[in-house]
Parts: C-alpha cells; sequence; structure tokens
C-alpha cells in the first residue's frame, strides 16, 4: 500500500540540493502546523487576494454575495474580512484534512515571513513513489473532523457536497491522465496575500525542479484559471489537458459548471539537467 512506503526524511530532501535551490526552504513540521493553516486559509479564501478557483467553486454557494466567485474577499480598514462562517468553516477543514494527509504521506515546506511571523508561502508535495490510501485519508480525515463541514440538510450544502465530490473525482482523473510513472507532485502552493510579488512560489517551484531534476522524473501540479496557467507555464510546467466540472449538472450543483479557461489544467515539468552538483552534507 502507499501510505506504507517510506519517503525519505524532509531534512534529507533538503540536504539533497543546493543552499541555493532551497534559500529560506524549512520543513514546516506538526508544531508549526498552526502558522502554516493561517497561511494557507488566507490564501486559498481569497484575502484580499484572487482567492485559489477550484475551492472558490466548490464552496461559492455559501459565499452568500460577499464576493462573486473567483473574486478577493475584501480587506477592512482594520485589516480583517467578513468571511461567510460556513464557507470559513469548510476551508478551514479542507486545510486542516489536508496538512495532516500530507504529514503522513507528503512533505510539507514553507517560508518563513520576513519578520519572522508566520509563513509567506506553504507548499503541500509529494515525492515519487508516494501515494495515499484509504487508511491515511480515514485518519486525516479524523483529524480534521469525521463530518466534513457540508454534511447537512440545508440545500446550499448539499450543492457543496455535491461540487466537492465531483471535483474530487476530476482531480483524480486529471492526476491519472496527465501524468506517468514516477514524478513530484504539487498538490498545494499557496502565498499569503501580504507576501505576494516577492517570489516565494517561485522559489519553491525552483526547489521542486531541483528534486525533478535530481531523481530524473517530472513535476506535476493543477491550476484553474488563466493566470495561474501562465504562472506555472512561465516556470516550465506545460499543459496536458482541461477538465470542466460539473458539467450538465447544474440543478445537482446548484449553478454553474467550472469551465473558466477551460476549467482544471493538469501541468507537467519534465525534468531539466542540474547546472549547481555542489550540495550540502546535510550532517
Amino acid at each position: 500500500m502507499g501510505g506504507l512506503w517510506s519517503a525519505p526524511s524532509a531534512k534529507k530532501i533538503l540536504a539533497s540540493v543546493s543552499e541555493s535551490e532551497r534559500e529560506g526552504i524549512e520543513e514546516v513540521t506538526i508544531a508549526n502546523e498552526a502558522q502554516a493553516g493561517v497561511t494557507l486559509f488566507r490564501a486559498i479564501s481569497g484575502e484580499g487576494a484572487d482567492p485559489e478557483g477550484t475551492i472558490d467553486w466548490v464552496t461559492h454557494p455559501v459565499k452568500d454575495g460577499v464576493s462573486p466567485l473567483f473574486a478577493p474577499i475584501p480587506v477592512k480598514p482594520d485589516g480583517t474580512c467578513d468571511q461567510p462562517p460556513d464557507r470559513a468553516s469548510m476551508i478551514r477543514w479542507l486545510v486542516k484534512n489536508a496538512m495532516f494527509e500530507y504529514h503522513i504521506n507528503g512533505k510539507m515546506f514553507g517560508i518563513k515571513r520576513e519578520d519572522g511571523n508566520g509563513y509567506a508561502a506553504v507548499m503541500l508535495c509529494r515525492p515519487p513513489n508516494c501515494t495515499t490510501d484509504f487508511l491515511s485519508e480515514l485518519r486525516a480525515a479524523w483529524y480534521a473532523g469525521i463530518t466534513p463541514p457540508w454534511e447537512g440538510k440545508e440545500p446550499k450544502l448539499k450543492h457543496v457536497k455535491a461540487r466537492v465530490e465531483l471535483a474530487l473525482e476530476i482531480l483524480g482523473k486529471c492526476h491519472k491522465e496527465c501524468v506517468k510513472g514516477p514524478h513530484w507532485y504539487v498538490y498545494m502552493l499557496m502565498v499569503d496575500p501580504q507576501c505576494k510579488g516577492k517570489g516565494y512560489a517561485k522559489r519553491l517551484l525552483s526547489f521542486i525542479a531541483a528534486l525533478s531534476a535530481r531523481d530524473l522524473v517530472p513535476s506535476y501540479l493543477e491550476a484553474t484559471g488563466e493566470r495561474n496557467e501562465a504562472i506555472y507555464n512561465k516556470r516550465g510546467y506545460q499543459t496536458i489537458k482541461k477538465y470542466p466540472i460539473g458539467e450538465g449538472k447544474a440543478e445537482q450543483i446548484g449553478g454553474d459548471p467550472l469551465t473558466v479557461n477551460g476549467g482544471l489544467a493538469g501541468m507537467v515539468r519534465q525534468p531539466t539537467p542540474r547546472t549547481v552538483t555542489t550540495v550540502s552534507s546535510g550532517k
């Protein structure tokens, strides 16, 4: 089973590339999980910046008109945002579930903010041949709260549940069809809205590129929206295929399908020869 496969420790992974290739990057440990969770929540929910497209679509039935689809949640003068409570609880559940699963069957890396107060950027990734299984998924769900917040009788919650199930189905299909064989999987890469434009995403993607080159395997990720796709294109990722989510299911999902820019894009970057050969011993 994939969950029983022992991946290299984060310390060994970091030590396997040069200092320039891992600049400022550290393992996000369980002790720092809360700080990482704040960064992921702020970035995914769109506090003052564009939200993560797929999750914004999934939770849109409970966004309550605070902000239109794919638009930021406005920041008030006091620095806070009016997050719809149901949407906020759903995103927190998804973040907590993902972090725990990637502690079990993956790796979490981050770059601290310049003031050292929390993380500027966080990445959840999975090394080659390290896969998930039902047991690890169940443990992650138990940790996050065994019953997801969208499990309810209220119509909007039913629509969210339908969207979640369809999104997970398409994510799995996209991953399976767009990349074959061992690869590095970037499941989630988020930059705090207050820290955008400072090259944090570029540094994390360069780190993955170095690991991909070291292992001679491609790296893979999914993206939603023209802007995100263009960002990854600039870092060497090629779009393999796009997948609309929820087409022909308007009644089931309570609205329009996710078809912006063609839908969910599966993107692959092939390994390139490394130009840096000197690495830390890790001792």
